[in-house]
Protein backbone atom coordinates (compact mmCIF):
# COMPACT_ATOMS: atom_id res chain seq x y z
CA UNK A 1 0.00 0.00 0.00
CA UNK A 2 2.87 2.24 0.62
CA UNK A 3 4.40 2.32 -2.47
CA UNK A 4 1.10 2.56 -4.49
CA UNK A 5 0.24 5.59 -2.47
CA UNK A 6 3.57 7.05 -3.76
CA UNK A 7 1.79 6.97 -7.03
CA UNK A 8 -0.10 10.20 -6.74
CA UNK A 9 3.41 12.06 -5.48
CA UNK A 10 4.85 10.49 -8.81
CA UNK A 11 4.32 10.46 -12.41
CA UNK A 12 3.23 7.02 -12.18
CA UNK A 13 0.14 5.96 -14.20
CA UNK A 14 -1.87 2.45 -12.20
CA UNK A 15 -4.21 2.56 -15.83
CA UNK A 16 -0.87 0.90 -17.63
CA UNK A 17 -1.76 -1.75 -14.74
CA UNK A 18 -5.42 -2.05 -14.59
CA UNK A 19 -5.46 -5.27 -12.37
CA UNK A 20 -3.53 -3.19 -10.16
CA UNK A 21 -5.65 -0.18 -10.26
CA UNK A 22 -8.33 -2.21 -9.26
CA UNK A 23 -6.43 -3.32 -6.10
CA UNK A 24 -5.62 0.17 -5.43
CA UNK A 25 -9.61 1.52 -5.54
CA UNK A 26 -10.82 -1.26 -3.73
CA UNK A 27 -8.05 -0.38 -0.82
CA UNK A 28 -8.67 3.10 -0.77
CA UNK A 29 -12.45 2.16 0.07
CA UNK A 30 -12.04 0.78 3.18
CA UNK A 31 -12.14 3.21 6.20
CA UNK A 32 -9.12 2.66 7.84
CA UNK A 33 -6.81 2.98 4.56
CA UNK A 34 -8.98 6.34 3.86
CA UNK A 35 -7.98 7.29 6.85
CA UNK A 36 -4.51 6.67 6.29
CA UNK A 37 -4.22 8.39 3.38
CA UNK A 38 -5.96 11.33 4.46
CA UNK A 39 -3.27 11.44 7.24
CA UNK A 40 -0.20 10.95 5.10
CA UNK A 41 -1.17 13.58 2.73
CA UNK A 42 -1.54 15.99 5.24
CA UNK A 43 1.66 15.08 6.37
CA UNK A 44 3.36 15.16 2.75
CA UNK A 45 1.58 18.73 2.44
CA UNK A 46 2.99 20.54 5.81
CA UNK A 47 6.56 18.87 4.78
CA UNK A 48 6.23 20.47 1.34
CA UNK A 49 5.85 23.74 2.46
CA UNK A 50 8.69 23.47 4.96
CA UNK A 51 11.20 22.19 2.78
CA UNK A 52 9.90 22.84 -1.34
CA UNK A 53 11.44 21.56 -4.28
CA UNK A 54 14.24 22.90 -5.98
Amino acid sequence: MTVLGGCVATPIDLKKWPALSAYFARLRERPSVAKAFLEERALYAAQQKRKPRA
